[in-house]
């Protein structure tokens, strides 16, 4: 079935397995408007403590907050698989902010994103990926080899705790392209790059008009 959230809180709800907050299905979709909160969710042993869905044609997150959830993977957003010719939606009216994964991913965690663009435009400021914290990929992890775009994303003050990737990280050969936006203020507290980064061989990154400061690594980046 389809549900969207607007004006409306899901909150506290601890669960063994897969999307604490919202867990869609296949066939199903969930829609976040302006005034929605997903907050304190947990997915113990799971992904996705505020979302979790399948096919990232399951979501549109137009705007809204999903913030202080917790996952193995993917604390405030996991998508299982994205297709590049129906990628979710994520408006620069959204934020996830203080959300944290125990493995990967504490703001958001992907997996098959290959030909995946996501944001609105290079010109937007926003959606907001804040103060999340995982292992490794402290905001945004992709979990497999992808060719991924990234739209106006802001992604501060992140932190990869033991690993790397405070802002954005990677360990799936991939090329990655950033547009728009800001990274800054995140850190990778004992690893290598504190904004971004791609730990495989031959991945590649492309930045263009992000403005990157303030971040830091404990070793290279």
């Amino acid at each position: 079935g389809n549900f969207t959230l607007q004006g409306g809180t899901i909150a506290g709800f601890h669960i063994t397995g897969n999307g604490a907050g919202v867990r869609v299905e296949e066939n199903g979709h969930f829609t976040m408007e302006e005034g929605g909160a997903v907050r304190d969710n947990t997915a113990s042993d799971g992904y996705g403590g505020g979302v979790f869905t399948y096919s990232g044609e399951g979501i549109t997150l137009n705007a809204g907050e999903i913030s202080g959830n917790t996952a193995e993977y993917g604390g405030g957003l996991a998508v299982n698989l994205m297709p590049a010719e129906n990628p979710p939606t994520i408006g620069a009216d959204m934020h996830f902010v203080e959300n944290t994964a125990k493995i990967y991913g504490g703001g958001l965690y992907f997996e098959e994103a290959d030909g995946v663009t996501l944001g609105v435009s290079a010109d937007a400021e926003g959606p907001t990926i804040q103060k999340n914290t995982a292992p490794s990929g402290g905001g945004v992890w992709f979990a497999s080899a992808a060719d991924a775009s990234l739209q106006g994303f802001v992604i501060e003050e992140n932190e990869a705790t033991t690993g790397n990737g405070g802002g954005v990280g990677s360990a799936a050969a991939m090329t990655l392209s950033i547009s728009g936006g800001r990274i800054s203020g995140n850190k990778a507290n004992a690893g290598n790059g504190g904004g971004v980064c791609l730990q495989a061989y031959k991945s590649a990154l492309n930045i263009t008009g992000c403005e990157i400061s303030g971040n830091e690594a404990m070793t290279y980046g």
